[in-house]
This record gives C-alpha cells, structure tokens and sequence, in this order.
C-alpha cells in the first residue's frame, strides 16, 4: 500500500530537482510529440496523464508549476517507520539534523524507481555538485551537507553512506548505501538493535573450552592478556589476525577467547545467503559494528571469513576504488575504538600492508594428536565406542574440535546399540564433513596384524638392543633406516615407540607435499612441532623425496624443501627417525645430521628359518621333516620379513590354511617377483 505523504514527498524532492535545479532540461520526450521515454519521470511527479501529450516547454514548465504547488499544499512526510527507524538509528548513533536527512533521502532515492530517474537526469555529478543539489532539495546550509558527505562525517565513518569520490556517475551511483540498509529502514515494529542485526549480531557461547586449546596456551594467554589491557586502557587500532586451515577451531578459539575474558562478541555479517557482502560492503558492516559498539563496555569485535578483504589488488575495482579501499582498511586497523579479531583461512596472497598493522598474528594449527585423543574422549564419553578406535581416529589430523562435537551430538540422538553401529556412524559423519571441506579423505582402517615383531627376525648392522637402552637414558636421537623394502625399517619405528613407551607419530612424503608455494616446508615444520609438542617418537616413512641430493634438483622448491628438514632436523630435541629404500641418492649433508644410519639387509639363512618355524607354530601347524623344509627355504636368498607377512596375508584372503609348502611356495613367489621388478614387495604391519 502506497503512503501518500510520503509519494508525496518524493514528488516535491523530484519537483525539485525538475525546476530549481533545471532537470527538465534533460528530458528526452519530444514536447511535441509525447513523453513515451520519460513516463517513470511523469509518474513521479504525477503528471503521467501527459505521456502521451502534445506541449511546448513553456506548457510543460507551467504543468510542473502547478504540481508543485499543489504537492507543496499537502502535507508531505516520509512513512512512520522510515521517519522512526532513521530517527532512532540517528540517536543512536549520534548523526546530526543534517547527516539524518541524507541518510533518509537516500533511503527513498534508492527504493523509487522514479525519484532515481529524476535525480539521474542531472547527469554524471562531483562530490561539490552534490552537495548543492543536496541543499537545494532538504534545504539545509551547503556546508552542513559538505561536512556531512566528508570522509570525517559519521556518516563515512559509520559505513552507514558511502559517497564515490573517484568516478563520475549519476546521483544514485554516487551515494552509496549499506547493503540492505535501506530495506531495514522501511521496515515496521523494529528496534534498532533488530535492524542492526542485518549488519552484525551477538555471537552465542563457545562450544570449546579453554582447555581444547591447551596445544597453544601460549598464544591463547597472550591474546587474552593483550585484550584484558587494551579493554582497561581503551586502546584503539587494536586487531588480533587468526588463521590457519578450515576445521581448526578458529571461530571457536575467538569465543573461548572472549568467555575467558567475559566479554560479548559481536560478529560482522557476511550478507544474505542469496547475496553475500562484497568486500566493501564487508568492512562498512564492520565500521558500523565499530561505531555502533564503541559506547559498550566489554565488547569484541569478530570479522570471519577475511581471506579476500585482506588480498592485495582488488582487481575487480577501478584504481581510484581499490586505493580508496585499501585506505579504508589502513584506517580501520589504525583506528578501531573496538579490539577485533579477524579470522582467515590462508594469508598467503594478503598484502603485507595489512599484515603488518596487526597487533598479533597468528596462526592456529591442527591440535596435536594427544590433544586430538583428549577432545574425542572429552565429546565421545557419552558415546559407546572403543578406545582403540578413538586412538586411531586421533591419528586424523583434520578432525576439528567442532565437529568432534556436532558428530557426538548427532550419534547420540539416534541411541544405537553397539559400539561397532556408533563408529561407522562418526566415521560417516567425520569423513562427510572433511570433504566438504576440501580435506582429504582419511577413512579409519584398522591395519591387521601379520606376523609379530621380533627383533631376532630383522638384520641391521647395529644392536638394536644397546640402541634401545641408550635412547631410554637419554630420549634424543637421529636415525636413518635405510635397505631393501619389507627388511622392517618402518615398523621398529613401531617397536621402538613401544619399548620407549612414547606416542609415535608417523608421517610420508605424500603427508607433506603441498599444492602451494612454501606450503611443504610449512608442512615439514609443523611435523616436528607437532612431535614436540606431543613427545612423541616421529617418523618419516619414505622420506626419500626430502633428503635427495641437493646437486641433482632441476627446481628450486626441491632444494628448499631438503634444507627445511635438515634445519629442523637439528633444532629437533626430541628422537627422529626415517626410513628410505635409496639410499645412494641421498644427500651427503642430510646423512652427516645423523647419529646413526642403520642398514636393515635381507635375513639371513637362519633368521628365515627361525621366522619361517614361528609362523607355523603361531597358526597351529605342526612341522615334520625340517631338514626339508630348511634345505628348500635356504634357496631362497633374499627373503625379507615382509615377504613373509605378505604371504601369511595372502592366506588369509583366499582362506587356504598355511601349511609348509604353502608358506614356502608363497616365498619363494615374493623373491622372483622382486628379482624380476624390484621395490614392488610390500611391508609388513607389526601385531599390536
């Protein structure tokens, strides 16, 4: 429903524009022949019965004459709720008599077709000329209106209105709105708490504790620390940048961060979910959360999802825009009465500009994996499943603390009854969610034993026992496991972790390579704080790629990737130990930061025959004639313990019962299938 006064309204404001400011001039209907071009213009000022009409311009010009004298008869308002809305939100913000009836003007320009086609027909228009055509249609002092539009004026500072000072465009394109501000202001029965939730809202409590950070107490007491001083001091320009890979909790670290401190956190609004924000209109939202927000004590600011607010080039703006832009953001991070904390996924392409105006920065990485056990025996008390499988779930790194949560939640609704039931539906729910968000998929397989470990059944060229001893007096050490594969380099990584009764953390090469620039070596880097953090036994299986002669690289990033590790090779206090097949392509300086480079060579005649009588013995399987049996296995020279571990796990699939000949034949297969394609045979998995 149409409200008169305030069509009426709209029509003197477009009557005015059409006489005092000689719009008219630019009309495009011929007088003698009809105004089919200009009807929307005729309808605003209510003349649209003259579409049609033959007139000359002195005709024309008294029809709008009479116009507006009759408009100026009637009485002429905005709608209540526009009238209320703007007045209060002027209060509330402390916009002046003149800064009110802009905003109030612009709300009605951008939401009348017509009153836009009026204004427009003024042409393209400076910031000067809009100060004058401004005066003229509120009536108000020319100045009071350049002091209004000003960068200064609270209407620019609040983000409220933006007026574009680099391009030349019509009056509507010049004055800049709020995205949604306008709709806002129309609508009935709101508070203005209710209408500046379209631009930033309360943010509901943690789901985390204080606790589930425990990975980076520091950092966390460092940035509550600086907070609680700048609150009690009202610091301004006060910003704290968190980023780090989605699904590491750092929304929920913000709100630990400001429930630890007893503040409220206010977020800034991404738009709606059919039109989000773009960038500008992003950091007005903020700007008005700042202004808005800086007469309440204990507030905090949060500013999600910044990636591409903080990414130099704008390229999608013209030069004048993108300056001005980055200007903006220069300002709010020197300025802001409100501490803020932005969140990012990857700074990477950041302009260093911004970067550097933060007060902190820092990057919140995946939990380690004794945090990761902890969080999942924390939401998953409540939940039936087994320890062992929450063990192998913390070898997840990208499993959140969130999801964590939300999954607990989910599985305990639907009360099933058996553990098994209850795992495959977290590990649905856990996998579903990871991919969604751009993790790889890491499915829980619980690696079935093969064959036991027994260091009587592995050949290196150092007593693993004295290495053992030595390691639990003093912890720290770099070991290089090098020989043919299955020889068991990689599972007394397994073995030892175990006799030194330490968490072992195993990464490949395929765990480390990233797509990015940089990203391995941030990669590599994390492996060994993480390792540290945890205490735990680290190794790097197939580490061949990250310790390659560095004279035989083709790429500068393989050379940076080999150096990374050495450096942290040697600021790593805690027990490193890799694995490789190649050893002759290895780079002579990564072998110096060695302690000790163990070979691990094929068995020899007796260790097979001893793992050969093992085996039989652990399924049941009586052994006669051994001298057979012995003469037959010594023909086979190049038998490693994962030779063996492959053929017991081939009898398991195809469900034969292992016999001598069977084990035997099986062998013997594995060495001519290496002596025709080496490096193909498989390792073998240690029984748990």
């Amino acid at each position: 429903m149409v409200d008169e006064q305030q069509q009426n309204l709209i029509s003197q404001w477009a009557l005015t524009i059409l006489l005092e400011l000689r719009g008219w001039k630019k009309l495009e209907g011929k007088f003698n022949g009809g105004f089919t071009s200009d009807c929307d213009i005729l309808t605003a000022v209510g003349l649209e019965h003259l579409e049609d009409e033959e007139m000359n311009k002195k005709q024309f010009l008294e029809a709008l004459e009479n116009q507006r004298d009759k408009f100026t008869a009637e009485p002429a308002a905005p709608n209540k709720h526009l009238a209320r809305n703007c007045k209060e939100i002027a209060e509330y913000i402390g916009l002046n008599n003149a800064e009110q009836q802009i905003l109030l003007f612009t709300a009605l320009l951008k939401g009348d077709q017509g009153l836009q086609e009026v204004a427009n027909k003024l042409g393209e228009v400076n910031v000067e000329a809009i100060a004058i055509i401004l005066s003229t249609i509120l009536e108000l002092d020319r100045q009071e209106i350049r002091d209004a539009l000003s960068r200064q004026g609270l209407l620019a500072r609040s983000g409220l209105l933006n007026v574009d000072r680099v391009t030349q465009f019509d009056l509507s394109d010049k004055l800049d709105l709020l995205e949604g501000l306008g709709e806002a202001l129309q609508e009935p029965d709101v508070t203005v708490e209710m209408l500046l939730r379209n631009f930033f809202t309360l943010v509901g409590p943690p789901e985390l504790t204080k606790k589930d950070y425990l990975h980076e107490k520091d950092n966390f007491s460092m940035i509550r620390d600086h907070l609680r001083q700048a609150g009690k001091q009202s610091t301004k320009g006060v910003n704290i940048l968190v980023y780090g890979p989605p699904g590491t909790g750092k929304t929920e670290f913000a709100k630990t961060v400001a429930k630890t401190l007893g503040c409220k956190l206010y977020e800034v609004n991404i738009g709606d979910e059919d039109k989000p924000y773009d960038k500008p209109k992003r950091l007005r939202a903020f700007q008005l959360a700042q202004q808005i927000l800086s007469r309440q004590k204990d507030a905090l600011i949060l500013f999600d999802e910044i990636d591409s607010v903080l990414i130099e080039g704008f390229s999608f703006l013209h030069d004048g825009d993108s300056l001005n832009l980055k200007a903006s953001i220069n300002k709010n991070l020197e300025s802001n009465s409100v501490p803020a904390i932005w969140i990012a996924n990857d700074i990477c392409f950041a302009d260093s500009a911004f970067i550097r105006r933060f007060d902190i920065v820092f990057n919140l990485n995946p939990p380690p994996r004794s945090i990761r056990l902890k969080i999942l025996r924390k939401y998953l008390q409540a939940v039936p499943v087994s320890s062992q499988w929450m063990e192998l779930l913390a070898d997840n790194k990208y499993i959140a603390p969130a999801v964590i949560a939300r999954a607990a939640k989910v599985v305990c609704c639907q009360e099933l009854k058996t553990e098994k039931e209850n795992e495959k539906r977290l590990e649905k729910l856990l996998e579903s969610t990871q991919t969604a968000m751009g993790y790889p998929r890491q499915p829980i397989v619980e690696a079935l034993a093969q064959i036991t470990y027994r260091l009587g059944a592995v050949n290196p060229d150092h007593d693993l026992k004295q290495i053992i001893q030595g390691l639990q007096k003093h912890g720290e050490g770099r070991l290089c496991l090098y020989g043919p594969p299955g020889t068991g380099k990689t599972e007394f990584g397994h073995y030892l972790a175990r006799q030194l009764d330490k968490p072992l953390l195993i990464k490949r090469g395929s765990d480390l390579l990233g797509k990015y620039v940089g990203e391995t070596e941030a990669n590599i880097a994390e492996m060994f704080y993480e390792a540290t953090y945890d205490k735990s036994v680290l190794l790097l299986d197939e580490a061949d790629g990250f310790l390659r002669d560095r004279g035989q690289a083709s790429q500068r990033w393989e050379v940076t990737q080999v150096n990374e590790l050495l450096t942290q090779m040697e600021r790593h206090k805690g027990l490193f130990v890799c694995s490789t097949n190649l050893m002759d392509s290895l780079d002579a300086a990564s072998l110096r930061r060695f302690d000790l480079k163990i070979k691990f060579d094929f068995l020899k005649l007796e260790q097979a025959w001893d793992l050969f009588q093992a085996i039989l013995k652990e399924k049941g399987v009586k052994l006669s004639d051994k001298k057979h049996w012995q003469g037959e296995l010594e023909k086979q020279r190049t038998l490693t313990p994962g030779d063996f571990a492959t053929v017991v796990r081939k009898s398991r699939i195809s469900g034969i019962k292992l016999s001598p000949a069977e084990l035997l034949t099986g062998l013997a297969g594995e060495v001519a299938f290496k002596d025709s394609k080496p490096g193909q045979n498989i390792g073998f998995f240690a029984l748990q």
